[in-house]
């Protein structure tokens, strides 16, 4: 972890004396640093964050730190994060089997008085919880110049409780709390109730609020005259008009906004799919009515679109439904098509038109594996959006939106072994997008935007590569280009899963590119951090296809790595983790194509690091299963056209060599 001082070697003297050597740190202390060079108080809070990260990861490689003091947190010269004093740290396990320690003992030095937690102090073992509380105790001293509201004091105080149960139940709760503290978002550790959350809402939102209030005074005042000039049968009338207003804006809130608020958070799946299932229904209910107005027509048309991309498009986080999900993008499709033809020329209906054109190009691509169909579906999407900005019509979003939609008029061409035309389309869009991500430095999702387009190019400049057979540099250019804006990004808010999912694609893609050019030691370190970010989002969101096939994928990719370097335990245990978890999967969904497909490949994966380590009786055991099943699944649902001259055909020429017994030496590597 770049916060954590690496360790480069350790043994013992020639008198048997331990030692260990480190990387040095020319710094400070973090408290001192904070002091010396008069950091305010909202960037001392973003430092503490970065602090958390560290000691995060080493939570999460069951690594318990024991001393979390200042003089253990470093800042570097630069302004860097460096943890260290790792030398007394010890594996959560190996703490897990201690009871008590002696006082006065060797273990009981293991803390520094002041900022141990209490149980430590009386001799039990340290845990995450007794790390808890010093980072509690850190972030007091960090803060001990500043003025310490009332947030800030619950905040540690839940970090420092006496009972260890009662304090954050992890680093990353800890953090999160931090983070709501300087968002203005209501703290956990306050438990100040309903009217403390409403008044952290009334904060953010004043002017809202202010005009609401004022918009209310005028609707009660109108509302009284009504009463008084209509009748009974009137005002039943527009009390139900009202009613039926406010339950399609509460609808509305419900589709266009709720989900993607619930997108970042771990384990929502299942109350997305109990909230698609209702909005279904109330889209089903509203699509009589909305024929009579094109305005409400557009909004069941984009319901529906959204909850198609829910149901199962992998352009974002979904429920794995893809029947669905082709059927809704479908009906909006037609709908929108009538719409578009009663009323041309209306940027609203433009705007549709290119996000649907992008959700339906994306499906296709991926989905269907329709490489010519997905392309169209983009070309014709930018020319819509171009149509809105002609009109003078189009937001910051839709030109974010447009180029999103621009990568999947080139993306496609290096599935149809046309990686040139590919490239083209690229070098065109970056002669667009770097003058325009220049003109919004200040907007992230305009910075973000740019990223992706590198790491999307990264995989084209591979492909070109490859086609060609050619070695070029400019693949790892445009893979360094996605890390360097991804970290610029992800150090606003480290805890998006969207951005730290895309800092996990870029770091993938750039191990890719260096393993293409031969550099595989530099690729593992670029897999292994691409590893890291990709099986934290899996393990925060069990229920989620799309992050569990992500972290998957890039586990495979290590698996390999790790083989190309003779490192084959390590291989051997990547490629069981792997196959364990695809028949898992298969087991329980054995009509599931996706389950099915990655199945079988796990098995010739497992089957080929087998046969990398020698062990080749082993690897041809696997490789007869998958071949077994893959000519199953190419029966019953068929293999396309590229993974049939791929992967598929060769599972075949491996089996083809294990039957007769001619596996060599390269075909094992």
């Amino acid at each position: 972890h770049p916060s954590i001082a690496r360790l480069f070697d350790g043994g013992k003297l020639s008198d048997g004396s331990p030692y260990i050597i480190m990387e040095y740190v020319d710094g400070a202390p973090i408290t001192e640093w904070v002091e010396t060079n008069n950091v305010s108080r909202n960037e001392r809070l973003k430092v503490f964050r970065t602090v958390c990260t560290a000691l995060e990861h080493a939570h999460q490689n069951l690594i318990v730190h024991r001393d979390i003091t200042p003089s253990n947190v470093m800042m570097s010269s630069d302004g860097e994060v460096k943890l260290i004093d790792f030398g007394i740290a010890k594996p959560q396990e190996a703490e897990a089997t201690l009871t008590k320690i002696d006082v006065g003992s060797l273990e009981s030095l293991s803390f520094t008085p002041g900022f141990a937690a209490p149980e430590r102090a009386a001799g039990a073992a340290a845990n995450t919880l007794s790390d808890i509380f010093s980072l509690g105790k850190l972030l007091e001293a960090m803060l001990a110049d500043q003025a310490i509201t009332k947030e800030i004091r619950a905040i540690i105080n839940r970090a420092t409780l006496p009972e260890p149960t009662d304090r954050y139940a992890s680093v990353a709760a800890f953090s999160r709390d931090v983070h709501n503290f300087m968002a203005n978002m209501p703290v956990d550790a306050m438990e100040g109730g309903t009217l403390y959350r409403f008044s952290k809402f009334f904060s953010r939102r004043r002017f809202v609020f202010s005009f609401s209030l004022a918009a209310l005074g005028a609707l009660v005042a109108a509302l009284t005259i009504t009463l008084i000039q209509y009748q009974r049968a009137e005002v039943e009338r527009m009390t139900a008009d009202t009613r039926f207003r406010e339950t399609r804006e509460m609808a509305n809130f419900v589709i266009f906004d709720f989900y993607d608020q619930l997108h970042d958070i771990p384990g929502t799946t299942p109350v997305l799919q109990d909230l698609v299932a209702r909005t279904q229904r109330y889209l089903d209910n509203l699509s009589t009515a909305s024929r009579a107005d094109w305005r409400l027509e557009l909004e069941t048309i984009q319901g529906y679109h959204v909850l198609g991309n829910i149901q199962g498009n992998p352009i974002r986080h979904n429920l794995g439904n893809r029947t669905a999900s082709k059927e809704l993008l479908d009906l909006s499709h037609k709908r929108l098509t009538e719409l578009a033809d009663e009323y041309p020329g209306r940027a609203e209906i433009l705007r549709e038109q290119g996000t649907l054109g992008y959700s339906r190009s994306v499906y296709a691509f991926i989905a269907e594996d329709d490489n010519r169909k997905s392309l169209d579906l983009a070309e014709a999407a930018v020319n819509h959006f171009d149509d809105l900005i002609e009109l003078g019509e189009a937001t910051i979003e839709d030109e974010i939106k447009r180029f999103e939609v621009a990568l999947y008029t080139g993306k496609p061409y290096i599935w149809m072994q046309q990686s040139e035309n590919a490239m083209a389309k690229y070098r065109e869009i970056e002669a667009d997008i770097l003058p325009w991500a220049n003109a919004n430095p200040d907007h992230e999702r305009a910075q973000f935007t740019v990223a992706a387009f590198y790491a999307s190019f990264t995989e084209i400049a591979q492909a070109y590569a490859r086609e060609n057979s050619a070695k070029t540099d400019e693949m790892l250019q445009v893979a360094t280009e996605a890390i360097e804006r991804m970290n610029t990004v992800l150090a606003l808010d480290q805890d998006r899963q969207l951005y730290r999912r895309l800092t996990a694609i870029a770091r993938y893609r750039r191990g890719g590119a260096l393993r293409q050019l031969g550099r595989v030691n530099e690729a593992l370190a670029d897999y292994s951090i691409a590893y890291q970010y990709a099986a934290a989002i899996a393990n925060e969101a069990a229920e989620n296809q799309s992050a569990q096939i992500l972290a998957r994928t890039i586990q495979g990719d290590l698996m390999f790595v790790h083989s190309l370097l003779g490192q084959h335990s390590q291989a051997i245990g990547l490629s069981e983790q792997l196959l364990n978890a695809s028949k898992a999967d298969y087991l329980a969904q054995p009509t599931n194509p996706e389950y099915w497909r990655q199945y079988f490949l796990s098995l010739k994966n497992a089957g080929d690091v087998y046969i990398a380590a020698d062990q080749i009786d082993r690897g041809c055991s696997y490789i007869f299963e998958a071949e077994i099943i893959a000519k199953n699944y190419d029966k019953d649902v068929g293999i396309s056209d590229t993974e049939r001259a791929g992967s598929f055909a060769a599972l075949l020429e491996q089996a083809i060599a294990c039957r007769s017994n001619t596996v060599s030496d390269s075909r094992r590597k």
